[in-house]
């Protein structure tokens, strides 16, 4: 595997598995990145504008103008597309290269904070301020359904089939919302508590304690 680091204005892809490193600077800070599965490309996210650069070179690929500043980035599974949470209510779907369908997803109260793909590509999820987590279809502009869970700051994760999701919030609850049956898991309250993996087709997920090696699944 790979991993896309930004230390002050310079960007690093890391290679796992040798240690191989590639740098170059960037023009200013991103927000938010995220990069490509294939890790070919990265996309930075920063005041109104969204940058994609191929990882081998550093060269530009493209440049996607958004509203405000980018809060969430999130590239599909396949590297197509890039989801953009900036300033507002809404998030877009933005292509992986200079051309392509730009499409926005309306339909959260308040600031969207947090969006994410499926791993399959079929649904996507996106969580706000207003505290609802809504699942989306990726073919249609309108929510295929809705769970709200009242505090929740960020998106942890989500079902591979757009069964589950999943959400932190700001006390540090993991919650598991089961979308057939409405069943809820829940794990203690734990502001160090961050979310780490999903054991895809089960809802089974695993934490880790911040500034710890504590692991912990939950179910």
């Amino acid at each position: 595997g790979r991993l896309a680091v930004v230390s002050g204005e310079t960007f690093r892809l890391v290679d796992l598995g040798t240690g191989a490193t590639v740098t170059w600077p960037v023009a200013e800070r991103p927000h938010a990145v995220t990069l490509a599965p294939d890790a070919t490309r990265v996309a930075f996210g920063g005041r109104d504008a969204v940058t994609l650069l191929d990882t081998a070179t550093g060269a530009l690929i493209c440049r996607h103008q958004v509203r405000g500043l980018v809060r969430a980035l999130r590239f599909g599974p396949l590297g197509g597309a890039v989801l953009v949470a900036a300033d507002g209510h809404d998030f877009q779907w933005l292509p992986s290269s200079a051309t392509g369908r730009t499409r926005s997803f309306r339909g959260h109260e308040e600031e969207v904070r947090a969006v994410e793909f499926t791993p399959d590509g079929k649904f996507l999820v996106s969580s706000g301020n207003d505290g609802a987590v809504r699942l989306w279809s990726a073919h249609c502009q309108a929510p295929d359904g809705v769970e709200t869970v009242h505090g929740f700051s960020a998106l942890g994760a989500v079902g591979g089939n757009g069964r589950w999701l999943l959400g932190r919030a700001e006390s540090g609850v993991v919650t598991c919302v089961d979308r057939q049956t409405g069943e809820r898991a829940r794990t203690p309250g734990d502001a160090q508590r961050e979310f780490l993996a999903w054991d895809e087709g089960t809802t089974r997920f695993l934490t880790r304690r911040r500034g710890t090696a504590v692991l912990e699944w939950w179910t």
